[in-house]
């Protein structure tokens, strides 16, 4: 998610205490907590669960095919904004300037 915070700062953490254990209420607490509208937020997952919370907190969502997938999973096949291979690849999905 996006932050104006700087380098090595936190600015939102969320447990299940804070909203319970669905996903997407992570990311839109997070969001709100940040300030940003969650269309203007990017989320990486390596995960299918990942992609279907993002889509359904309303961000763009990426999938890190360098994270824990196992060998039977497609994340070709799920249905993110995008894949990234590796960390810096993320940098491309970001807005100019940031």
């Amino acid at each position: 998610m996006a932050s104006s915070a700087g380098r090595g700062s936190m600015r939102a953490v969320i447990s299940a205490r804070t909203v319970g254990l669905r996903k997407r209420l992570f990311l839109l607490a997070a969001a709100g907590i940040l300030g940003v509208p969650p269309e203007r937020c990017l989320y990486v997952g390596d995960a299918e669960r990942d992609v279907t919370a993002g889509i359904a907190a309303g961000m763009c969502t990426i999938v890190a095919r360098y994270g824990y997938i196992e060998p039977h999973e497609t994340p070709d096949t799920w249905p993110a904004d995008g894949n990234i291979d590796h960390p810096a690849a993320l940098l491309g999905w970001l807005p100019a300037g940031r």
